[in-house]
């Protein structure tokens, strides 16, 4: 939730300037985000929210990790793995990427 967006970066052990880069953003919009939250855009809600998903039940969820997008999801319980795939796609959506639906 947006109210909550130090406290996420916190679980997520992210510094501003590593959200910042993660979301490839200024750290100034991080720290400006920080401050009010209701101006953080809802496509950045989404995403960290389905960071902290994958984090939450022990998926790799940073570039520097596991590739998240060929995760076999076979492996995670099927409401996890549809929710997962929904935030995928709604966040490649909203950046207006192509997004290969073969690989969620």
């Amino acid at each position: 939730m947006k109210k909550d967006f130090l406290k996420d970066l916190d679980e997520l052990g992210l510094t501003h300037v590593d959200a910042a880069k993660l979301l490839s953003v200024n750290v100034r919009t991080v720290r400006r985000w920080a401050k009010n939250p209701d101006k953080i855009p809802g496509a950045t809600e989404k995403v960290v929210q389905a960071w902290l998903r994958l984090y939450r039940i022990g998926m790799s969820w940073r570039p520097d990790g596991l590739d998240v997008i060929g995760t076999d999801y076979s492996q995670i319980d099927e409401p996890h793995a549809k929710e997962i795939r929904k935030l995928v796609q709604e966040a490649m959506k909203k950046e207006n990427k192509d997004f290969n639906k073969t690989h969620v």
